[in-house]
Formats: C-alpha cells, sequence, structure tokens
C-alpha cells in the first residue's frame, strides 16, 4: 500500500512546547513512543487526527481487542474521542507479532471510519498492514524527531520502567520521609485554602527556578493539595504549557510520599500528566490512586476522562470555567 502521504501534505502534533509537522510513516512511527512516554509492545496504538493536528494517542493491549466485541469497543471509543470533528480519521500502529498484530490493525481499520495510515511494528522492522510479502522498513529511534521538534521528555523502556519511575520510596528512605511529614504538615497555612494553593505555587516556582527544596517542602506541596479550594487556586493557573513544564516536580512529590498517603498525590500528578497529554503516566498514577482510595473525587474524575478518552485539549474549557472568563 502505498503512504497516503506526499511533499506538499502534512499534519502537526505538540510534544512537551514544540509542534511538529507530520509528513512520512517514518514521521508517526518516531514520534508514538515521545506521546506515550515509553516503548510500545503488544499493543495498538491509535493517534487520533482532528483538523489537521494529532488531539488524541492512544494504547489497547492486543489481548483485549482479540476479545469478543473488543475491536468494536475501540472503534466506539475513537468516534467519541473524534466526536467534535463529526470524523474520525487515525493512525492505527500494531506491536507485536507481524502475524497477530496485523490481524488486528485490519480489524480496527475496518471498523473504523477514516485510517489515514495503518502500520505494523515487530522487533526493528515495520511494514505496512496489509502489505503481506514486504520484506520490512527499519523502525526510526525515538530520539531523533521530526521537522526539528524541540526534544520531549525521555522515553522509558517500557511501561513498567514508566511506573517504577514515580514508585513510592521503601526501606529507610520510606522511614526517612515518614519523619519529614511532620514537619511538612507543620508548613501548611491552617484555615486558608488561597494561603495553601499559593503556597503549592511558590513550591512549584522555586523549583522551576533551580532552588533545591527539601523532602518536607515537596510533601507539604502534595498534602496541601488536599484542600479543594487550594487545587483550585492551582488549576486556575496551570495551562496546558505550564503542565508539561511542571509535570516533573509532581514526580518528584511521588517519589517521596509514602504508601497510604499516596492518593492525593497521585491523583494530582495524574490530572497534570493528563493536561499536560502524557496519558501513559495519568492511566499509572490513576490505577494506584485507585488502590489507595476509590472514591476520592479527583480520581473518579481521572476514572471518567480515562473511561470517555477525553484529549487534552479539553482543560482549556475546563480551566476556562474555574476562571469564570475565557482563557488562553
Amino acid at each position: 500500500m502505498p503512504s497516503v502521504f506526499g511533499h506538499g501534505t502534512g499534519m502537526t502534533t505538540d510534544c512537551e512546547n514544540g509542534t511538529a509537522t507530520i509528513r512520512t510513516p517514518e514521521d508517526v512511527l518516531r514520534m508514538v513512543p515521545l506521546l506515550l512516554g515509553f516503548q510500545p509492545a503488544d499493543c495498538l496504538v491509535a493517534m487520533v487526527v482532528r483538523q489537521g493536528a494529532v488531539c488524541l494517542t492512544a494504547r489497547c493491549p492486543i489481548d483485549d481487542l482479540e476479545r469478543p466485541d473488543g475491536v468494536r469497543w475501540l472503534a466506539d471509543k475513537l468516534e467519541y474521542a473524534d466526536g467534535q470533528s463529526g470524523k474520525t480519521q487515525v493512525f492505527v500502529i500494531g506491536y507485536g507479532g507481524r502475524s497477530r498484530a496485523a490481524a488486528v490493525v485490519r480489524a480496527v481499520g475496518d471498523a473504523c471510519g477514516d485510517v489515514i495510515d495503518a502500520y505494523v511494528v515487530d522487533g526493528g522492522r515495520w511494514w505496512y498492514a496489509d502489505d503481506d510479502d514486504a520484506p520490512g522498513c527499519v523502525v526510526p529511534p525515538p530520539d531523533r524527531t521530526p521537522s526539528g521538534l524541540v526534544m520531549g521528555p525521555a522515553v522509558a523502556g517500557s511501561r513498567e520502567e514508566l511506573c517504577a519511575a514515580v514508585a513510592a520510596p521503601s526501606g529507610e528512605r520510606e522511614d526517612e520521609l515518614l519523619a519529614a511529614l511532620v514537619d511538612a504538615c507543620d508548613l501548611i497555612p491552617d484555615d486558608d485554602e488561597v494561603a495553601t494553593g499559593q503556597l503549592v505555587l511558590a513550591r512549584m516556582s522555586a523549583w522551576s527556578g533551580g532552588e533545591r527544596l527539601s523532602d518536607a517542602e515537596f510533601l507539604s506541596a502534595g498534602l496541601a493539595m488536599s484542600s479543594s479550594g487550594a487545587r483550585d487556586e492551582v488549576w486556575r493557573w496551570l495551562t496546558r504549557q505550564r503542565a508539561s513544564i511542571y509535570l516533573p516536580f509532581w514526580k518528584e512529590v511521588l517519589t517521596r510520599t509514602p504508601h497510604g498517603l499516596r492518593a492525593v498525590a497521585l491523583a494530582v500528578t495524574g490530572m497534570v500528566a493528563w493536561i499536560a497529554g502524557e496519558g501513559a503516566l495519568m492511566n499509572i498514577c490513576r490505577e494506584e490512586a485507585r488502590q489507595e482510595d476509590p472514591g476520592y473525587p479527583l480520581v473518579q474524575m481521572l476514572d471518567e476522562i480515562a473511561r470517555w478518552w477525553v484529549p487534552p485539549d479539553c482543560w482549556d474549557d475546563v480551566r476556562s470555567g474555574l476562571c469564570g472568563v475565557a482563557v488562553g
């Protein structure tokens, strides 16, 4: 199957405050690990396009798609995710054993409305999904971004590696952080939610300015976000660009938050990850937060975002509602 791309065509995607123009299959395959945050395996990845820009990148295990109604479920999700345009346009990429991945990619392609291109990646080579006899092409490395895009976040080798990057402390380190909780609580203003929100923003600002924060200061930011008023102060300030910049701060908070106290920090980090367009990290945070406190409102909000595959560009409308005015 020849590529749909030509020299005068292309679409854009954002990654860590940069914009890339996607013009070739290699551009698509190069971007997938950057958009997911890790190297995919044994899964199908769908990149939904709206008005010439990638608005959502979704990953589904092949095992799930091989179940009864699995493909139809995915097609319905993609249709809903692109409902604003009234038409689904999607890149479909299968990762895994070539024959198995190709069968799933073709089934999804048949069920979706408008497939731009469909590929299969097996090991270090890729094929068009309907090229049964082609020798395949070498998969481009993710560290070469298309069209001069500024390098995005580091790509983890697997989803498990991404999980490990935000894992709870253990052993002596956990004991140290439990001891620091007393000081962290003392840093939070009493009965003043606005001041509490400002405290969180001050911690984030100090971190971005290169200041070295103590464990208690990181912990105080996470604990302070248990206040809904403090969260609103932060959400009103948090643009999508700022979410990308400050997501590493919240990952630092998570690595310092012990078991049993992580629900709020997990939910906040998951929310920031969604706004920043890092859905894989959002789901990692959401899954652990549900184990800690499934009834926590922010965890339930993340569940709804995941359930309906809400694209991160919807954050602008949410933030506008919080501010009471139109925001950019």
